[in-house]
């Protein structure tokens, strides 16, 4: 008769035999291990004797794993409420930073924009005041120049903003866009056609305060 064991098909290799029993046990001793944590860890929660100063750590009760149970779900829940939470709080600063730097570029377009003859430094010195950089520094060259041609002018300028977009920002820059018109009334010619204007306003860290550093009509 033919030998059976040579139709039962290809035996595995003595090593990958030795391997998968190797994997098995290990697997195996990592259950057990997990199994001994999760009962001790139940018995401990349930305060299982707990008046003779002994604990059972082999056979806790229902209510052992039920409590142990609840501990475990609400380790995990404090945990997600903690990430929540935190990524809440990223949120709300970049919502108020963004807020923060759009304020700061709507006032930085009206302190440029806005020019009245009668104060004319003042309107010059409010936009030094909240400039820096490259901005500050040419502003700074033709103040004397703008002072001047602002009193024999005799120009009034007034703007109204109009939206406010944040298209990047960080700790220390920005750059923020911002639609404005502005009209301007001559002493001698009366008031002006309105311009319309679309400005990229960069702005930097200058110490504790964020201020203009430069501006682009786009």
């Amino acid at each position: 008769m033919p030998d059976d064991s040579a139709q039962s098909g290809p035996h595995p290799e003595p090593d990958a035999a030795e391997r998968a029993a190797r994997d098995a046990q290990a697997r195996a001793v990592a259950a057990r291990a997990r199994a001994e944590a999760l009962r001790e860890l139940a018995a401990r929660v349930a305060g299982d004797n707990a008046g003779t100063g002994r604990r059972s750590i082999r056979r806790p009760g229902g209510r052992a794993v039920l409590v142990a149970a609840a501990v475990l779900a609400i380790c995990g829940l404090s945990a997600l409420s903690g990430a929540m939470l935190w990524q809440q709080r990223g949120l709300d600063v970049r919502t108020q930073r963004a807020a923060e730097y759009q304020a700061i570029a709507r006032q930085g377009v009206v302190n440029m924009m806005s020019l009245d003859f009668n104060d004319a430094e003042g309107s010059v010195g409010r936009v030094l005041d909240g400039s820096t950089g490259r901005f500050h520094a040419e502003y700074s060259e033709q103040a004397e120049l703008l002072i001047k041609g602002l009193q024999r002018s005799k120009v009034v300028t007034e703007v109204t903003i109009g939206t406010t977009a944040v298209e990047s920002m960080d700790a220390d820059n920005a750059v923020v866009l911002v639609a404005a018109r502005s009209q301007a009334t001559n002493v001698t010619d009366g008031r002006q056609e309105p311009q319309t204007f679309r400005l990229a306003v960069s702005l930097a860290r200058d110490g504790d305060r964020m201020k203009v550093s430069e501006v682009d009509f786009v």
